[in-house]
């Protein structure tokens, strides 16, 4: 090798998968340089250089998280007691206040991620103080994927300060590569249609992702379509409601056909998708929307019902939408779960379950992440030139004699993950 040669790791794996039809579960290796992939196959054929053995592992592209909210993990695990309204009263009151408490959160959420093998998120959080300690919280910790400044305020209010912090928030230096900035205007029952216009337009010049909450809870349904229901109420307890917002909500529409005006200008990452007609997912599959489904976090919350069939994430992949997977908050994790931020126990939730196929996981941990954050096409894949960023899941020794593939096998385990980064 010559002296002026870039170095090369080898990473030595029991066994590696991806969703670009890399699956060596006979291992192999993959080889890496200057936070690149080089190459992957046997040992043997890889450039030489320095090779490490990590054992008995399964070694993947590592995992997005697609939606989270960083900011509220100090709060941690809490119960759900059957009201929406009560539950974003009491987050209202617990979530961290001032700088240095949503740095240290948004630090403590950073660690969680790459301590349970995810490598990418998009986080939705800057609401109430801006982006500055969340930003260099992210930065800090070398915290990779898309950041969603999140915004509130209905139509027939005065909508200044969200508007002024949005140009502010545009203005802001660009975070160091791997970190990108999104705009999130948080959900229809509680932003209207000029800051998601305001969103759309200053996004689409930027070439930035969007994202937004759509069709989460049967409330939402109740509020954009008539007007009526527990977000009513909350709005007049908090003297937000107005009659002037009878020219936005009360049209019989559902979430989906209110926000088709800003899903026909862009492609959107919308959170949770929960309540979706066949109507609504041609929508969807007509405009190149994404869902993050966080399928624990639907569960927790009660997530289908009143009779309402479950969530519909297998026609929307049939439909040709990208349905990618999320966690939602810590709030909505179990309190006995030891990786809350990570993907993989949505995996094997969705596994045990509903028998997914592991490989379709796979994708919709990876490129499917990816692909909702819009990032480059080789992200998520052991391909040459993609990020040197894994999730490696432990292997029992004795797997190569399990009667499944190793991918399987991984997700029927309780092991947990981690993350081997040399991209930073």
């Amino acid at each position: 090798m010559s002296m002026n040669a870039d170095p090369v790791t080898r990473l030595q794996a029991a066994a590696l998968a991806d969703a670009s039809g890399v699956q060596r579960f006979a291992g192999g290796a993959v080889a890496v340089s200057r936070g690149r992939v080089l190459a992957v196959g046997r040992l043997s054929d890889l450039p030489v250089g320095r090779t490490i053995d990590l054992g008995d592992v399964l070694l993947t592209p590592a995992h997005v998280n697609a939606h989270t909210h960083l900011e509220l993990t100090s709060i941690g695990p809490r119960p759900y007691a059957g009201s929406f309204v009560e539950w974003v009263r009491m987050l209202q009151a617990e979530r961290a206040a001032g700088h240095d408490a949503v740095y240290a959160s948004v630090a403590e959420g950073c660690g969680g991620l790459a301590d349970a093998g995810v490598g990418y998120v998009g986080d939705i959080g800057g609401g109430r103080h801006g982006q500055g300690a969340l930003r260099g919280a992210m930065v800090d910790n070398q915290t990779q994927g898309v950041m969603f400044c999140e915004y509130l305020g209905l139509d027939g209010r005065p909508a200044e300060p969200q508007h002024e912090r949005l140009q502010a928030d545009l203005a802001a230096p660009a975070p160091p590569q791997g970190l990108r900035i999104g705009l999130q205007p948080h959900a229809p029952y509680s932003t209207g249609r000029g800051v998601y216009q305001a969103c759309t337009q200053a996004a689409m010049r930027r070439g930035w992702p969007l994202s937004t909450h759509l069709a989460e809870m049967l409330q939402e349904h109740a509020f954009v379509g008539r007007a009526t229901g527990p977000f009513r109420d909350f709005l007049e307890d908090l003297g937000l409601w107005t009659d002037a917002l009878l020219d936005v909500y009360g049209k019989g529409l559902s979430p989906v056909q209110w926000m088709e005006p800003y899903l026909q200008q862009a492609p959107w990452l919308l959170a949770h998708g929960n309540y979706l007609s066949d109507d609504d997912i041609a929508i969807l599959a007509r405009h190149h929307a994404s869902i993050a489904y966080c399928p624990i976090a639907s569960a927790y919350f009660g997530h289908p019902q009143n009779g309402h069939p479950p969530h519909r994430y297998r026609d929307l992949l049939a439909a040709g939408v990208n349905v990618c997977l999320g966690t939602d908050s810590i709030l909505c994790q179990p309190a006995d779960e030891p990786q809350p931020m990570g993907v993989l126990p949505a995996m094997r939730y969705l596994h045990q379950r509903d028998g997914v196929d592991p490989a379709l996981l796979l994708a919709m941990a990876t490129t499917h992440g990816h692909r909702a954050l819009q990032s480059p096409a080789l992200q998520g894949t052991l391909a040459p030139g993609a990020d040197a960023r894994f999730t490696l899941i432990d292997l029992p020794p004795n797997h190569g004699s399990a009667a499944v593939d190793t991918l399987t096998l991984a997700l029927q385990s309780d092991a947990p993950a981690r993350l081997w980064d040399d991209t930073n």
